[in-house]
């Protein structure tokens, strides 16, 4: 860092270092570190509580940090004995609920934020036609659909050519069909912005369609940052594993890079010092699994038996159990799509490359759960900051589930309109 707080580094539009943020006896953030690359995307993922629009507030400067510094576009904006105020930062913000001004039309409101430009009509222009909504600069903020005010917010942020734009669970007040059709579009929008931007989400499927970079949280620190592929391929630990995608972790016996399950070995992918040697847990997919109805006649002591099934239109996922309890989600291939609840299996692997945990990582089966090691009912739902914390990993298997409700009281604070 140079004489006036000016970073040497270029190329990093946002830098968090040992970040901590506290609420009276709630620690938000702990030793928080994290880097956006300028001209990328970066998703802040994980459960509600665990700090992630938190940061976001750090960065828009909102909140100050009780220890650390907050960098943005190589340019120091706060530490804990200074701040520079949020319209100072050029840090754009799009809220959860738009916040677009309802007496203002789409035009007004694209060019609030540049009031003083004198090339304000030429650079509204510009982002009208880059979000699609030319035809559409006088019309009123209530004449539109969810979808075109996200535009209209998106457009207002990009208008003052910020350093980062700030996104607080961007889709979250639209329906699912729109959701779908957006996620596309905001990463054009941002894309062909040449825009650096970080948002935060509870939803995997944004985060790994949009972002270049996830990075997952828990308890108010990063549990990984890296590519969406790596992050649901090689998850660096349980939590990881278990919050994106569903997770089956079975136990194993690792050795030279081969983990033996009990339905066959595995090999083990990742840097040679996080592969684990003896005792651990495999991470497998359901995609991992081969599935095949059992042959009628008496019952092999090899059948798994179908315990729940969820269609989710595009493939079918089946919870199995085997006769001594252990229970895995497997995806049902085009042959036995329409197996019901009861009917028995046989599952076999494909050639799977995943990863695997070694017992240091604190893996461990709640008491009396009645299932093996790695075979746990139940999703992998973190708790929020507030709430005592469990031992790192969590459940030990995550179920299908619905990543799309809301997330309880986070949001970034709201936008009140100019009085004229």
């Amino acid at each position: 860092m140079s004489a006036g707080g000016i970073s040497a580094d270029a190329h990093v539009a946002v830098r968090l270092s040992g970040v901590e943020k506290r609420f009276g006896h709630i620690t938000a953030l702990d030793h928080f570190d994290l880097e956006l690359p300028s001209g990328s995307m970066l998703a802040l993922l994980g459960p509600s509580g665990c700090g992630k629009t938190t940061a976001l507030r750090l960065i828009a400067g909102f909140e100050r940090p009780d220890a650390g510094t907050v960098e943005v576009g190589g340019r120091r904006v706060a530490s804990p004995g200074a701040s520079v105020p949020p319209e100072r930062r050029r840090v754009g913000v799009v809220f959860q609920d738009f916040a677009l001004f309802p007496h203002l039309s789409v035009r007004q409101n694209v060019a609030y934020g540049i009031r003083r430009d004198p090339d304000r009509d030429v650079r509204v222009d510009e982002l009208l036609e880059l979000v699609g909504l030319r035809g559409d600069e006088r019309r009123m903020p209530h004449e539109l659909s969810g979808g075109m005010q996200q535009r209209v917010a998106i457009a207002r942020a990009l208008a003052p050519r910020p350093d980062v734009i700030l996104l607080d669970e961007p889709f979250s007040n639209l329906d699912q069909a729109l959701r779908t059709q957006l996620r596309a579009e905001l990463r054009q929008i941002l894309r062909d912005a040449h825009q650096s931007a970080i948002f935060v989400t509870h939803d995997q499927g944004e985060a790994l369609t949009i972002a270049d970079r996830v990075a997952v949280m828990a308890r108010g620190r990063i549990e990984q940052v890296a590519a969406p592929e790596v992050i649901y391929a090689e998850p660096r630990t349980p939590f990881v594993a278990t919050f994106v995608g569903v997770a089956n972790l079975l136990p194993a016996e690792c050795r030279g890079g081969i983990a033996q399950t009990r339905l066959g070995p595995v090999t083990l992918i990742g840097a040679p010092d996080r592969r684990p040697e003896g005792r651990a847990l495999s991470l497998l997919r359901p995609e991992h699994f081969l599935v095949r109805e059992a042959p009628d006649g008496p019952v092999s002591a090899q059948a798994w038996q179908v315990i729940a099934r969820q269609f989710s239109g595009s493939e079918i996922l089946l919870e199995v159990r085997a006769p001594d309890g252990q229970r895995v989600w497997v995806e049902a291939g085009g042959q036995v799509r329409r197996l019901a609840i009861g009917d028995r299996v046989e599952l076999r692997l494909r050639d799977v490359e995943t990863v695997a945990f070694a017992p240091s990582l604190g893996i461990a089966a709640p008491t009396g759960s009645g299932h093996r090691e790695g075979a746990l009912a139940g999703r992998a739902k973190p708790p929020d900051d507030q709430r005592e914390q469990p031992p790192p990993g969590g459940p030990l298997r995550s179920a299908p589930e619905d990543h799309h409700a809301p997330p309880a009281n986070e949001t970034l604070e709201t936008v009140e309109p100019p009085v004229h």
